[in-house]
């Protein structure tokens, strides 16, 4: 990783960041496999490969911002979601 970014972001804060990349692929992967098995009707658009854009977008967001989506943004959901909850909290 480049100096600079560290520079911006503690270590930690990266590791944060890519477990909610990885999450956000495991549930994208589990949706594939799902829909192959006929467990999930009508059509599956999926987000693999674009983990990174969900993260980064929501990385800076506030409490009180608001954010809308339109296509395939299921991690950008989970990563909400998991930090409202403070699931990716140090806490835990």
């Amino acid at each position: 990783m480049e100096t600079r970014i560290r520079a911006v972001l503690p270590d930690q804060e990266l590791v944060r960041l890519y477990e909610q990349m990885v999450l956000s692929r495991e549930f994208e992967e589990s949706c594939a496999e799902q829909y192959a098995k006929g467990q999930i009707t009508g059509f599956l658009h999926l987000y693999s490969g674009q983990e990174a854009v969900a993260v980064g977008a929501t990385a800076g967001l506030h409490k009180d911002d608001y954010i809308l989506s339109a296509y395939r943004e299921h991690a950008q959901g989970i990563v909400i979601l998991l930090n409202s909850r403070g699931v990716t909290s140090s806490n835990h």
